[in-house]
């Protein structure tokens, strides 16, 4: 076993001193050097047995502080990777220069660590840097692709913060939306916070970190910032805020925090920073879109209640329930009277303003669980769930007398009488399918 172990040993002796790098083993005990190669020498003047790791006693040569943070993490790390600049004109003639540093324990629960220790040439640094930027291609193309996947503007917001989260070594973070009607920051995502935290929305106009990403266009970092209700407050906490935008507008930001010296992001370029917030702001501004276009597509452009194929859609819906459920809901039939004489007399202006004032009322007389619907030009179909004929004969009844009220519409300073026809039918009483519903309430209304 003795022979065995002694062979195993000068092998191991025999790879280290003809490796080409620098290899120390140190006993973080006493911090010892217990063995040094010979590059390890040349490199830094150091041979095993004549110098310590700590400062103690003073008579031993100490390393540089880094290498000693380095020995100290590695006590609790399996395995520490670094890069340092070696700066020890008594180690070694030649001016300090960039290593890239490797520590491993030898063993778990082993004092004794191995470090290895290359000097960067400019080839070897252009290397790895190509291999960064390829690293960083690869993370964007993943967060494009991911981002992309979804057309829901918070959805997408939601997903991005996630990412950038592990992309940045950021632990908390909040993601925010532009809204230009409200002119605000609206938060849309959260991760990372106490649910006691109540976040705000930030006027375009205030002086907040997110809202100058926002106006800028450009990343912010600020470190050891307290600021209320709108992140984890604690001393020492670093943040960075990314802009997302296109080519035309900032859509939103994400605001990253990480407690300790360093702002998330800040061992990336600003280059990697604006990349992925042109990402998220491609795929927001796809979804921004679609939910525009699937607006449009449910909302009349005249009035903003329903187009007639999604009051449709959304009749079918109360029929599943009523069948399933036994709810009962009734429909009403809408149109106004002698509207094309308006239209004729009086010009499109002043009919388009009759529509709106006419849907104006039907909004006040119905409840949010209610549904509103153009069915034609002049003509409005309203759903009014869990109501029967009676109810529904009294919301008719207060429709219609409020729409011929003598000062419901004035034209040119005159009063205009304006009527409606209301026709009224009734699940289950009247049919049991979203077309005779439909027709009968059209023929009560003719």
């Amino acid at each position: 076993m003795n022979t065995q172990l002694e062979t195993i040993e000068s092998l191991y002796q025999t790879i280290v001193q003809r490796a080409g790098d620098a290899v120390l083993c140190i006993d973080t005990d006493d911090g010892r050097v217990l063995h040094a190669n010979k590059w390890a020498e040349k490199l830094t003047g150091l041979s095993a047995g004549d110098c310590v790791v700590s400062s103690e006693p003073p008579t031993a040569l100490a390393l540089p502080g880094w290498l000693r943070d380095a020995v100290s993490e590695a006590r609790h790390r399996k395995v520490v990777r670094t890069c340092a600049i070696w700066e020890a004109p008594e180690f070694s003639r030649r001016k300090s220069r960039l290593l890239e540093i490797f520590i491993t324990r030898l063993n778990s629960g082993d004092s004794r660590i191995a470090i290895l220790m290359r000097t960067l040439n400019s080839e070897r640094m252009i290397e790895k840097k190509l291999w960064r930027r390829n690293h960083e291609l690869h993370l964007l193309n993943h967060a494009s692709r991911t981002v992309s996947r979804s057309l829901n503007p918070k959805e997408v917001a939601n997903i991005a913060l996630k990412l950038s989260l592990d992309l940045f070594d950021a632990q908390h973070g909040v993601g925010y939306l532009a809204d230009t009607e409200k002119g605000a920051l609206v938060p849309v995502a959260a991760i990372g916070l106490s649910e006691t935290v109540d976040l705000d929305e930030l006027s375009f106009h205030g002086r907040q970190p997110p809202v100058t990403a926002f106006n800028t266009g450009e990343a912010v970092f600020c470190t050891g910032r307290l600021r209320d209700g709108q992140m984890i407050h604690e001393d020492g906490l670093c943040t960075v805020t990314i802009p997302l935008r296109t080519n035309e507008a900032v859509l939103g930001v994400l605001e990253l925090a990480a407690d300790g010296e360093e702002c998330p992001g800040m061992n990336y370029d600003a280059e990697l920073l604006a990349s992925f917030g042109f990402q998220v702001g491609i795929a927001l501004e796809n979804a921004l879109l679609h939910q525009k276009v699937e607006t449009a597509s449910r909302l009349d452009g005249l009035t903003g209640i329903h187009t007639r194929q999604y009051v449709e859609t959304l009749l079918e819906d109360c029929l599943k329930r009523g069948k399933r459920y036994g709810e009962k809901f009734a429909t009403l039939m809408i149109d106004i009277d002698r509207f094309k004489s308006i239209n004729d007399f009086h010009g499109h202006e002043i009919g388009d303003q009759v529509i709106r004032q006419v849907v104006e009322v039907f909004r006040q007389e119905v409840r949010e669980t209610d549904y509103l619907g153009r069915w034609g030009g002049e003509e409005f179909l309203i759903v009014l769930t869990q109501v029967g004929w009676q109810e529904a004969l009294t919301i008719a009844e207060r429709i219609r007398l409020r729409v011929a009220a003598p000062s419901f519409i004035k034209v040119s300073g005159s009063e205009m009488p304006i009527t409606v026809c209301v026709g009224i039918a009734c699940y289950p009483d009247h049919s049991e399918i979203a077309d005779g519903l439909v027709q009968c309430a059209d023929n009560a209304m003719r």
